[in-house]
């Protein structure tokens, strides 16, 4: 049988060999020389075995694709959100930007529209004992937020601070039992939003 007569398929040349175990099996004049059936069984049996394990592997490599770029999305959204945040910490064209591994930009980027006053939408208790939790509407080309909280509503006494990147924060650690006011603003670089009005609640005890 010439090469190019033989299959090239691996389950083209598998069923060959089943075709040909078949029939050595019925031919009673089958030279002692040749393959015998068990040897041809034998290797219908590891190319089986080989092809099942290859899709095996071949499928999983489809899932961990599927997998990595689903990961390499939200990895890029992440990266987006540093350069946006480094944007408000900083400048567009800071050089802070690099430690990020951040390029600043060039021309700064394009100037957005005035910040306007953030809204409060909820205050309540945190997940843990003597914490606050609070979100508000986000304020269009915010690139952070500016967080104060204090125990009085002139924000004068046991005053504390925090920037963060989303619409919402969680403040811990408090006094249990004691009343704080909190206010946000938006920022973007050295520019500021006008605060928020206050919110109060007592810290859970």
């Amino acid at each position: 049988m010439s090469e190019h007569r033989i299959p090239r398929k691996n389950s083209a040349v598998r069923d060959l060999l089943v075709r040909a175990s078949q029939a050595i099996a019925a031919e009673p004049n089958w030279p002692v020389t040749a393959p015998t059936q068990a040897e041809v069984d034998a290797r219908i049996v590891s190319l089986s075995d080989v092809m099942e394990r290859v899709n095996a592997t071949q499928n999983q490599l489809s899932i961990l694709l599927a997998e990595q770029r689903a990961e390499y999305t939200r990895a890029r959204q992440c990266a987006r959100r540093i350069d946006e945040v480094t944007d408000g910490l900083y400048s567009p064209g800071s050089p802070k930007k690099s430690a990020f591994g951040l390029r600043p930009k060039k021309h700064g980027g394009k100037r957005a529209g005035d910040l306007a006053q953030v809204v409060i939408t909820k205050i309540g208790d945190g997940t843990a004992p003597a914490s606050l939790f609070f979100d508000w509407d986000s304020v269009t080309h915010a690139a952070a937020y500016e967080v104060q909280w204090a125990t009085d509503d002139g924000f004068t006494q046991d005053i504390g601070e925090s920037v963060v990147s989303e619409s919402k924060c969680i403040i811990p650690k408090l006094e249990p039992g004691r009343q704080y006011w909190v206010q946000v603003r938006a920022i973007r670089g050295a520019e500021h939003g006008r605060w928020s009005d206050p919110a109060t609640r007592i810290a859970n005890l």
